[in-house]
């Protein structure tokens, strides 16, 4: 599927809710040859599923998937449209006292964002 940058007054190809996919993600890690056997075995006990993330033009949320809260409280962040299926959004990161920056590519109906390290696809799948 591919989405297109939208037009004025439609509502942006990545505007919704998009819930963690952890078949798609295992199967992206398991793809990389190169992460050593036990560094893989950890990864994969780490992948854990339930977390939504909610995109607004200028604003995100997160919460567990099996506890949405009554109100959702969004953090902005700056979103720049990198392409017909890419951005790329910043946002402050109190804990961690620095931006965080990441690439989000959209493919039939989610998005993955690359690890860090090993850049092996994370996916979000919509959910409404």
């Amino acid at each position: 599927m591919t989405y297109l940058v939208y037009q004025a007054g439609q509502t942006p190809f990545y505007v919704g809710a998009w819930q963690f996919d952890e078949a798609k993600t295992l199967a992206s890690l398991l793809t990389q040859q190169e992460i050593p056997a036990q560094e893989r075995l950890m990864l994969k006990d780490n992948i854990k599923p339930g977390i939504v993330h909610v995109l607004r033009q200028d604003a995100f949320t997160t919460y567990p998937a099996d506890r949405m809260p009554e109100q959702l409280t969004f953090k902005p962040y700056k979103l720049e449209v990198l392409g017909e299926t890419t951005i790329r959004t910043t946002y402050f990161n109190r804990a961690q006292r620095a931006d965080i920056t990441q690439i989000l590519t959209f493919e039939d109906n989610c998005y993955y964002v690359r690890s860090r390290k090993w850049q092996f696809k994370k996916y979000f799948c919509r959910v409404e």
